[in-house]
């Protein structure tokens, strides 16, 4: 026991050790990229900030009123009223989620303390909702992989982590790309703008430098601008809450594979049959035999990561609890 929780902690802070410089290495990076372009924009509104103090005889506090005017204008000039219905909707979803952009907050004090209320119980049943939801869709991958290997006549038809990672990462590929194509063409982004807002939207960064349906109005003028505007509200929400599902099955699943790393001597029950009358064992290679001594003294559970993989396997086994008591199967 104390060489196991020994390993555990040694992973651990190595777990840590390279989490910290995975972070410097991307602070070094970040700070290479955007150092100078943020120098020279810095260098631009300085020399616009002293043009208007000298131009327009105008005093620091003048132009700092200025500049709220004109962000409070954006504002008003939104497509999207934010606090209309619809505008809360999205907001809320936002919210919940841990987007945040901040493109709108509440300004009352009753909104505040409301808004903090509401979160604490939103997101952890938002995100409880997501695990479900990716735990689903990790079974129905699953499903979807054990059938294209039998349509190509594999006799290998076990699914591993790694095979559902990279389904998984394919179809959320795909539908990064498909919200894209959208985005570009309701907000008149460039493609890979799109690309990007639709990634920092799904992974729940929200950085908020980029916000959708700010302009549906006013570049999308019609004589059903109404109904296109509507449908548009409508497939952004969707479209980023079945976003948000797969990237939470992703995620998931990356989070597995990246804690079975961490458990190298861990026995895996790919060798367990349920299609005949009882498991066979990978040792003794006899039916029915479930008590056998060399697997019973390899299956111990080390600690909770380990039972929440074999839970895991065991549900893409399509094996269920109700199973595992009529057969009399050790769990």
């Amino acid at each position: 026991m104390g060489k196991v929780l020994q390993q555990q902690n040694i992973r651990t802070l190595l777990l840590i050790t390279s989490t910290v410089i995975y972070m410097l290495l991307g602070a070094a990076v970040f700070s290479a990229l955007e150092f100078d372009e943020h120098v020279s924009q810095k260098k631009k509104y300085l020399n616009i900030y002293k043009r208007l103090m000298e131009r327009y005889n105008m005093s620091s506090e003048d132009v700092e009123e200025l500049a709220r005017y004109l962000h409070k204008r954006r504002h008003v000039e939104w497509s999207l009223e934010p606090w209309s219905f619809a505008g809360s909707v999205y907001f809320t979803s936002v919210t919940i989620t841990t987007i945040g952009y901040g493109h709108s907050v509440p300004q009352t004090i009753s909104g505040q303390i409301f808004c903090m209320l509401y979160a604490c119980i939103g997101i952890p049943l938002n995100l409880t909702m997501f695990q479900a939801i990716g735990e689903r869709m990790g079974v129905l991958m699953s499903f979807v992989l054990r059938r294209i290997k039998r349509c190509l006549g594999l006799k290998s038809r076990d699914v591993s982590l790694i095979h559902l990672v990279a389904l998984g990462l394919i179809i959320w590929f795909a539908f990064l790309c498909a919200g894209a194509a959208m985005f570009s063409h309701y907000e008149r982004w460039d493609f890979y703008r799109s690309l990007y807002y639709f990634f920092v939207t799904l992974t729940t960064i929200g950085f908020g430098d980029m916000v959708a349906l700010q302009e549906v109005n006013r570049k999308h003028p019609s004589n059903g601008a109404y109904n296109s505007k509507t449908l548009y509200i409508a497939s952004t929400l969707i479209m980023i809450y079945v976003g948000l599902a797969i990237a939470s099955s992703v995620i998931n699943l990356l989070v597995m594979r990246l804690m079975e790393l961490q458990q190298p001597k861990r026995t895996r029950r790919t060798n367990v049959s349920w299609r005949n009358s009882g498991p066979r064992c990978s040792h003794c290679k006899h039916k029915g035999q479930v008590n056998c001594s060399e697997d019973a003294s390899t299956n111990i559970v080390e600690n909770e990561s380990i039972m929440i993989l074999q839970n895991f396997e065991e549900e893409l086994a399509f094996t269920s609890y109700k199973q595992i008591q009529e057969n009399n199967l050790p769990f």
